[in-house]
């Protein structure tokens, strides 16, 4: 019987002790709870939209720069190897000047017409009126 008594003294310390260790443990996670609540600022919707577009502004004009200077190396490697294999020089389609011919005309906005004819702007231009023929009986 003596160590019935011991047995059950046993299970209510451990229960006691497992309440109390419990209990601890819960108050320590509320805690941490509110304090790592407490510490993360409330974002500025609008701050944080400024935030986003200049890191995709930033990104953009990288990709530009080294999309600039890969057009560059291509270039640079499509004029060399035109001169090396077959002795063009292509320097001057890249240059920004534009090559000229001698011999074009630049391009009319109007159809050539002789001077008795109408011409498209005329209000009588394609207005012809087509024969009537007689009703048949």
């Amino acid at each position: 019987m003596d160590s019935l008594i011991t047995s059950i003294f046993i299970a209510i310390a451990f229960l006691v002790v497992g309440v109390v260790v419990g209990y601890l443990t819960g108050i320590n996670k509320a805690q941490q709870n509110v304090s790592s609540a407490s510490e993360q600022p409330i974002t500025d919707p609008t701050a944080e939209l400024r935030r986003d577009l200049a890191t995709y502004f930033d990104h953009m004009a990288a990709s530009t720069a080294e999309l600039n200077r890969q057009g560059e190396l291509l270039k640079s490697q499509l004029i060399d190897s035109a001169e090396q294999i077959a002795g063009i020089n292509l320097i001057s389609h890249f240059d920004g000047s534009k090559p000229t011919l001698a011999h074009a005309e630049p391009p009319r906005d109007w159809a050539p017409k002789s001077p008795d004819a109408i011409g498209t702007l005329s209000e009588e231009y394609g207005l012809k009126e087509e024969p009537v023929e007689p009703p048949r009986a």
